[in-house]
């Protein structure tokens, strides 16, 4: 195959494929979690509860479709963990996260990472968060990309 049948594989490919999308996050080291964080612990879920709360993410946008706006919307939900070990911070027993999830199951453009717990499962999780002044937490990382913030351990 001549190098002019090679480009014109790679031109016809190329259109093929479509264009691409993406979004623009920081990245975190465990070293900046830690650094930030009021709290760092392992721990298991117990229970999560959603709530009736709205919230639109900043920086996510749906696919409109019919007319249909294209902002993001999530629902808040609330995740009681027990505490496994504190590796920074005050030593709890529990901890509340604040976090949502999808609202709807619509097509989005560049989603968010949002993370849902299932408290019958064994899994552990290794959290750096935020205190929220209420008595609860969130992730240090925010709430658009929370698996930043949150790293599953699995089974231990």
């Amino acid at each position: 195959m001549g190098l002019r049948a090679g480009l014109m594989i790679v031109g016809l490919l190329a259109g093929l494929i479509g264009p691409a999308q993406s979004r623009l996050f920081r990245t975190w080291t465990y070293q900046e979690l830690k650094d930030r964080s009021d709290l760092v612990v392992i721990a298991h879920p117990l229970e999560s509860r959603h709530l009736e709360e709205k919230y639109v993410l900043p920086g996510i946008s749906r696919m409109p479709s019919q007319g249909k706006n294209s902002r993001y919307l999530a629902r808040g939900v609330e995740t009681k963990f027990q505490i496994l070990a504190t590796l920074k911070g005050i030593e709890l027993q529990s901890v509340v996260l604040h976090h949502y999830r999808n609202a709807d199951d619509g097509p989005e453009i560049n989603g968010p990472s949002l993370m849902e717990f299932d408290p019958e499962a064994c899994d552990k999780y290794l959290l750096f968060l935020t205190n929220r002044n209420d008595g609860q937490y969130e992730g240090i990382a925010g709430q658009t990309d929370l698996i930043l913030s949150i790293k599953k351990l699995g089974c231990m």
